[in-house]
């Protein structure tokens, strides 16, 4: 799929089949570059956290299983586009203690320098595109309401319902590469905003519990394959 938005000398269009019942905030949130977290930081007027709900390194060579081990400094100095080190990982943005988005992803790292940002400084995806003052390239594979398709994810939360709001896409640039799915738990949150962060009890069952192992590797397998970032 192409990228989204085009322009000429003196015109930006943003061009999508989005469902029709979205809202012009949503669309724009759906359409963060790399800068989510600071979109929603803008939005609730308040820091947006990362929480790393698991992480699972890959090496070269190890067939997809994945490292027991922090990976060591030679493992990084030895990172590159035909050797990646791989991560597929699930993070939690936050407002305070409210999870605003759930966030799975595989990412492929091509070089040393992006290996120790991502893996020893621990930079979150949405950073390093800035640390490394490089715009990634975009691309929205899918948007929808209620509970993704073809993935575990929906099925992990507690209660779908049709308050869910979620996309896949890509972020690029040929040293770090990023294949991602984000579940936003309840369309409240942008429609009713005061009301969705004080009725914590009302929208408890919107946030997702971390998921078995046997899910987190069917998941992985079946609907996230490496092979697909390079695509």
């Amino acid at each position: 799929m192409a990228p989204i938005d085009s322009f000429t000398p003196k015109a930006t269009t943003v061009s999508f089949p989005w469902p029709a019942e979205l809202t012009g905030l949503e669309r724009i949130i759906l359409s963060a570059q790399g800068d989510l977290q600071r979109l929603l930081s803008a939005f609730f007027a308040h820091p947006i956290t990362v929480e790393t709900v698991f992480a699972r390194t890959h090496l070269p060579g190890t067939n997809n299983t994945a490292y027991p081990s922090a990976p060591t400094a030679e493992d990084m100095d030895n990172a590159s586009s035909t050797s990646p080190i791989t991560q597929t990982r699930q993070v939690h943005l936050k407002r305070a203690n409210k999870i605003v988005c759930t966030a799975t992803s595989i990412v492929s790292i091509n070089s040393p320098r992006c290996a120790h940002l991502f893996l020893e400084e621990k930079y979150a995806i949405g950073q390093m595109f800035r640390k490394l003052q490089t715009p990634p390239q975009f691309e929205l594979l899918e948007v929808g309401l209620g509970s993704p398709r073809d993935t575990d994810a929906g099925a992990r939360l507690e209660k779908p319902t049709t308050q869910q709001l979620w996309r896949r896409y890509k972020l690029s640039i040929p040293e770090f590469q990023c294949e991602i799915l984000e579940v936003f738990p309840s369309r409240n949150m942008f429609a009713h905003v005061e009301e969705w962060l004080s009725e914590a009890v009302v929208f408890e069952s919107s946030q997702s519990p971390v998921s078995s192992e046997a899910e987190l590797d069917r998941f992985r397998a079946s609907n996230w394959p490496v092979q697909a970032l390079g695509a």
